[in-house]
């Protein structure tokens, strides 16, 4: 889009009128220093994350509104202008509680490969511009979404013209300095550019740190002369690894935020400095600085080398105590997915395993996380207007598979879901394959490392593998008397390139745990469910030999046969009529070369499944 003459002018001169201003931080003599202790007024402006220890934007879990609120009491005191990352749950919230505190906002959707989320952020940010806050002075989409190449720069412009289009606030992303010189078409798409410049990431020694930063700016300057400037990000960290010459620590943290405030006010460069707290959830494990680049710790104490830095008003800092995150109620119908973007969906495919765990960090045919599963497909749904398309086509020997996890990305870490103890409940689920043939694994629960602070309630509950049919059918698996006081792990497919070596597309629709009605009612098949179950066998893992238990509560001709994980049986361990009762079966498996097994009861036409593993 070319910006004409007069526009330009008119929308710098609306920027710099906007923008947070410089508090009169002049240099005065210090003999620690190579430009003499900048003054301790309020700072221009600064990036702040509300999140305390036991919270985490990756799982979903953001501060309450009563956090938030303690955060601006210190906040109102130690700067002018704040910048925001994401506008979901009561991050929402912060451009009006910033408002009450006389703090200028800079609010920012948060762009990331999920197509939804982005759809609701960017719906987000459109609304807060609405609210007509007079301290929202301007709008960012995405922070670094093209330097971690979640989304095309296309893309990226699209979500930033969406929200122009709504707005007459100034609109912005941020990216580091070389991609802005990279991409010359996000410039002109918006308003004024946000650079994030960080000497330590590039491994610039502290003391050519700052004068290295005025370098970089100027190089934008020259290259996009007449769009404004602002400094979005940039800091020193205060513990962690060195990255090239760059060495983290109190004093050279200290050394960084002095150098680059006597440099900002030199050339007048409006910008935020990173960050107001530490960000415990944050690790790294290369270089382990992530936690570390904020002036005060997460329990909200200044960082004593700070203190020459900070108003006097900020200096006490304040007490930011962590609170306990609880399992959410839930009541039947829960979906794990209903249908594309609606907010029914109470489960995110956030699980990958297998080699789809690590197959973006190598060679592949996949260049998103689109490319193998679609959660918004129009292929022929089985109901509404989309459905879930996953594309997989397993190496040699390998396997992949996903949880539906709630909250998101927890494997243990959160609490889940409590689902309501009177209820007799199901999950139940649509599935087909493209073409037919194609084989998969549906499981539910499972998520049971010892080692994590939650795990699911129940153990993995199975289909067995199922040959797919190319038209939608209707599975479900019981869940009757099964502890769900805690539900993390909602749902999981999983294949294997000995089911699918030539790959496989298959589509899922309307997954959901509903309350089961079929109570003394017969079942199509002639079969009352909830009369034959089958137990997890225990051990599971095992070495060599293990128990495997099943209940029958009516007279019938019961099979239990054990196969292998390409669908070879290995051994029939019963084929008999039985009286009602519970019945307790032991295999070894000593000669056997393989680590997966299948056990499957078969009462009728009713067959229930286990998956096996063993030890070795």
């Amino acid at each position: 889009m070319q910006t004409k003459f007069l526009f330009l002018i008119f929308l710098f001169t609306s920027i710099v009128l906007s923008a947070p201003r410089l508090a009169g931080q002049e240099p005065r003599t210090s003999s620690n220093t190579s430009v003499g202790l900048v003054s301790a007024g309020k700072f221009n402006g600064l990036c702040y994350s509300g999140y305390r220890d036991t919270e985490n934007p990756d799982n979903d879990i953001h501060p309450s509104l009563e956090e938030l609120s303690q955060d601006m009491s210190l906040i109102s005191v130690l700067t002018q202008s704040i910048r925001t990352y994401g506008t979901n749950s009561t991050l929402e919230k912060i451009p009006a509680l910033s408002q009450k505190a006389g703090v200028d906002c800079y609010p920012g959707a948060w762009i990331s490969q999920f197509t939804c989320e982005n759809e609701k952020q960017t719906d987000n940010l459109i609304k807060i511009s609405k609210l007509a806050l007079t301290n929202v002075k301007g709008l960012n989409v995405g922070c670094e979404v093209l330097l971690r190449n979640d989304i095309t720069e296309q893309e990226l412009i699209g979500y930033i013209n969406k929200v122009k289009s709504q707005t007459s606030l100034p609109v912005s992303t941020s990216e580091i300095w070389n991609t802005w010189l990279e991409h010359p078409n996000l410039a002109t798409a918006v308003d004024v550019i946000y650079v994030h410049i960080y000497p330590f990431w590039d491994g610039i020694p502290i003391d050519n740190a700052a004068n290295y930063l005025l370098e970089k700016y100027n190089l934008l300057k020259s290259a996009y002369p007449g769009k404004p400037i602002v400094i979005g990000e940039t800091g020193w960290p205060s513990d962690g690894k060195p990255r090239g010459s760059a060495v983290p620590g109190d004093a050279n943290q200290k050394k960084y935020i002095n150098d680059f405030l006597a440099v900002a006010s030199q050339n007048n460069i409006q910008y935020f400095l990173f960050e107001i707290f530490d960000e415990k959830w944050k690790v790294e494990s290369t270089y382990e600085i992530g936690q570390h680049w904020g002036f005060y710790n997460t329990d909200g104490a200044l960082k004593p080398h700070m203190a020459d830095l900070i108003p006097e008003a900020g200096q006490a800092g304040l007490s930011r105590t962590s609170r306990s995150i609880p399992a959410k109620n839930a009541t039947l119908p829960l979906f794990i997915y209903s249908d594309g973007c609606d907010s029914t969906n109470g489960f995110t495919p956030s699980g990958w395993m297998g080699e789809l765990a690590t197959i973006f960090q190598n060679d592949s045919i996949y260049n998103n996380a689109k490319d193998i599963i679609d959660i918004s497909s129009a292929d022929n749904p089985h109901s509404d207007n989309s459905c879930i398309r996953i594309s997989y086509k397993p190496s040699l020997n390998n396997w992949g598979g996903f949880y539906w996890q709630f909250p998101v990305n927890n494997w243990g870490i959160y609490p889940g879901y409590a689902i309501d103890k009177s209820k007799k409940v199901k999950l139940s689920f649509w599935a087909r394959g493209m073409k037919g043939g194609e084989k998969a694994e549906f499981m539910t629960g499972g998520i049971l490392d010892a080692s994590l602070p939650y795990h699911d309630s129940y153990s993995s509950m199975t289909t067995g593998i199922i040959v797919l049919s190319s038209e939608w059918q209707k599975y479900t698996i019981n869940l009757a008397n099964k502890d769900l006081s805690n539900v993390i792990g909602g749902f999981c497919w999983v294949t294997n390139y000995q089911q699918n070596p030539s790959g496989c597309t298959v589509y899922l629709d309307d997954i959901v745990f509903e309350e089961d009605m079929s109570i003394g009612i017969m079942d199509p098949l002639n079969m009352v469910i909830e009369d034959f179950y089958l137990e997890q066998n225990y051990p599971n893992p095992f070495t060599s030999s293990t128990k495997i238990e099943f209940t029958t509560r009516l007279k019938a001709f019961v099979t239990l046969k054990i196969y292998d994980s390409t669908g070879k049986e290995i051994i029939t361990l019963a084929n008999e009529d039985l009286p009602a009762g519970t019945y307790i079966q032991e295999w070894s498996a000593e000669n056997q070369s393989g680590n997966i097994f299948f056990c499957r009861l078969q009462v009728g036409k009713y067959s229930q499944v286990k998956k096996l593993l063993i030890s070795k």
